[in-house]
């Protein structure tokens, strides 16, 4: 029993800081998109890497007393754990949730320096202020309700998790599909104002090659001519057909990309964003 009672505490130690973190990745993301960004790769408010993180540096570094080691610490751990998660989503579904290409002094895209000081600033505070203050709270659980409470939730995020699998476990089977309809209206496209001996033919084919991913401008250039009206509906109907968890997916993570359909990805989030203009 004993044992039992101390999973039960470590996994509400977790649920707390991933809820944690859900709030701040929430909070940051909705500022820049100056819209609501619901964050985290599960449907719930929470983000287990927020959880895993501060349960690795509380195994892990919790008895260091030097502000500084914690903080250098809790930065090499934590961005650790982050790429290392990047690589296995990316493996398990062929996508990447977030980019840090743009970010200087970054690895792979995976990770950068500003999020590993973030990472050790956090770390530095949880295990010196937070994680006492957080022992402390779910010590006051009685136990009857600690197993009513973490089994619950234990359930609830385990059944979340298999949702949210299972609906983005067909995403690049979708973008494949839309990438041969899409290259289907460009070629009929292209082919019928070559039969008509139109010498713009192949102005016209990379007009359509970008015409979601250009900016607005270049866009206003065929928006109005059929072609654009085609493209567009096969946007529509593609959009319709994805699952609620692929849809959510796409509005939770502007960065998100498909390794083998990066482009067509890329088109359809271009066309989501005109399309609320």
């Amino acid at each position: 029993m004993a044992a039992l009672e101390f999973c039960e505490r470590w996994f509400l130690y977790i649920m707390i800081y991933s809820v944690g973190g859900w709030i701040y990745e929430t909070v940051i993301c909705s500022i820049e998109a100056r819209r609501l960004v619901p964050r985290g790769f599960l449907n719930g408010p929470y983000c287990p890497i927020y959880g895993f993180g501060v349960l690795f540096d509380v195994l892990v570094i919790g008895r260091i007393k030097s502000a500084a080691l914690l903080f250098l610490f809790g930065a090499l751990l934590d961005t650790l754990l982050e790429y290392v998660t990047s690589y296995v989503m990316e493996k398990l579904f062929g996508a990447r949730w977030w980019d840090y290409s743009n970010y200087r002094f970054n690895i792979n895209g995976r990770v950068c320096l500003l999020g590993a000081i973030v990472f050790g600033i956090f770390s530095m505070l949880v295990i010196k202020f937070v994680h006492p203050a957080v022992v402390g709270l779910v010590g006051m659980v009685a136990q009857p309700w600690l197993h009513v409470l973490s089994g619950v939730l234990f359930v609830l995020v385990t059944a979340d998790l298999a949702v949210t699998v299972t609906g983005m476990a067909g995403f690049n089977d979708r973008l494949r599909e839309l990438t041969a309809e899409l290259d289907a209206v460009r070629e009929r496209a292209v082919g019928a104002i070559r039969a008509e001996g139109g010498a713009l033919a192949e102005e016209m084919k990379k007009r359509l090659d970008t015409v979601t991913e250009a900016r607005d401008h270049a866009v206003e250039a065929i928006k109005s001519t059929p072609v654009y009206e085609a493209l567009a509906e096969v946007f529509e109907s593609f959009s319709a057909r994805l699952n609620a968890q692929q849809q959510r997916m796409i509005r939770s993570f502007p960065h998100l990309r498909s390794m083998p359909y990066e482009k067509t990805l890329s088109d359809l989030k271009r066309f989501l964003h005109l399309r609320k203009k």
